[in-house]
């Protein structure tokens, strides 16, 4: 089961969070699919997946995205995923 606590940060403060879930074994290939997802669920851009999201996701468990992952402006600091499966 992918289960992804999702957390949208301003001045280091959580302004808003979800729990992601989806009955399915995780996949680190489908990140850009969970993301979407999530994105739709929050309202905003869905960030540009690189290799460093996917791998320090599956290495510590989270990952974060800032304004260099988005190709528009953000109304906030950071966008972070983190597995809670």
């Amino acid at each position: 089961m992918v289960r992804i606590w999702v957390k949208i940060e301003k001045n280091q403060k959580v302004k808003k969070s979800l729990v992601y879930e989806k009955f399915e074994v995780f996949d680190v290939d489908k990140m850009f699919d969970y993301a979407v997802e999530i994105c739709q669920i929050l309202d905003i851009e869905t960030p540009i997946i690189l290799s460093k999201h996917k791998s320090h996701f599956e290495e510590f468990g989270v990952t974060s995205f800032n304004q260099s992952d988005f190709i528009n402006n953000i109304n906030f600091d950071k966008l972070v995923f983190e597995d809670i499966s």
